[in-house]
């Protein structure tokens, strides 16, 4: 009796081990699923812990200050430091938690900024920021692009590595070294370094660059980072003498143990909601249409 009154006891302490602390915890206003199971009003949220909203949203409150709305009909997995949306909509209040989904990592760039983030069809992930600048990484955590208020993009996963980039844009000299070359995607909102031959006699004009961009290189001061161009297409003459950069952010994606989908992609983006826009194609590099 009291070897089994032992495993007993053992096998209870290894499901609370298996469960870890708790994170925070759910609430809405009416039903909704943890893991698979029904509940209503609240529920404790632990690592991996998955919440599916019904007809009501939830507010996910962590324990660590963080909060994340998930719309009616929306799913998603709960970390420590992000939260997986693997369907619906969610939207992010917070500075020092991310929104990952399919191979991109969102985060806001102030405390007052709110990410909206939603699946959109097969595999589409729609950004869209309010009251300040959102960031979105790709999966190794380089910069993609940065989303303005009121200028939704739709990224969508391609298949190529993270590393490889194809950006549209204009090309100019550096203001801080003017032997050195950026390009600055309107479309992403940020201003990357592009080295490699055939750049000087396209200065001022709207390029394609093809290339793979570096990590661990020091881009010029104003852009986020470095790309090694293969190939520059010309796409319009001039144009480009008085372009507004981007704001850079160089910081990378905090990716913890790695994106839950490893997959090795790359990302298209398009302005939403009907605005001029272009591709981003790989990287976080844009092509345009």
């Amino acid at each position: 009796m009291k070897s089994l009154i032992s495993l007993i006891l053992a096998g209870s302490l290894t499901i609370t081990q298996a469960a870890g602390p708790a994170l925070g915890v759910a609430i809405a206003k009416g039903g909704f699923q943890i893991d698979g199971s029904s509940v209503s009003d609240n529920a404790t949220l632990f690592g991996g812990t998955i919440v599916e909203t019904s007809q009501a949203s939830s507010r996910l409150q962590l324990n660590s200050g963080a909060r994340v709305e998930l719309s009616p009909r929306s799913r998603a997995k709960i970390f420590n430091d992000h939260l997986l949306l693997e369907k619906g909509v969610g939207e992010l209040a917070t500075t020092d938690y991310q929104i990952e989904a399919e191979t991109l990592r969102i985060a806001t760039g102030e405390s007052k900024t709110v990410a909206r983030v939603r699946i959109d069809g097969s595999k589409n992930v729609m950004v869209a920021a309010v009251h300040g600048p959102v960031r979105v990484y790709n999966e190794i955590g380089m910069l993609a692009a940065n989303v303005k208020p009121g200028v939704p993009l739709m990224f969508q996963p391609q298949a190529a590595a993270p590393t490889a980039s194809e950006r549209t844009g204009c090309l100019t000299r550096s203001k801080e070294d003017p032997t050195k070359f950026i390009l600055v995607d309107q479309v992403a909102n940020i201003t990357v370094e592009v080295r490699g031959t055939g750049l000087a006699e396209q200065v001022g004009n709207q390029v394609k660059i093809t290339g793979t961009a570096f990590r661990s290189a020091t881009p010029v001061a104003g852009a986020s980072q470095v790309i090694q161009a293969t190939a520059v297409q010309l796409v319009s003459r001039g144009g480009c003498t008085v372009v507004a950069a981007a704001p850079a952010t160089t910081t990378a994606a905090k990716t913890g143990g790695g994106l839950s989908n490893g997959a090795k992609v790359a990302i298209a983006v398009a302005a939403a909601g009907g605005a001029a826009g272009g591709i981003i194609a790989a990287t976080g590099g844009s092509k345009s249409r």
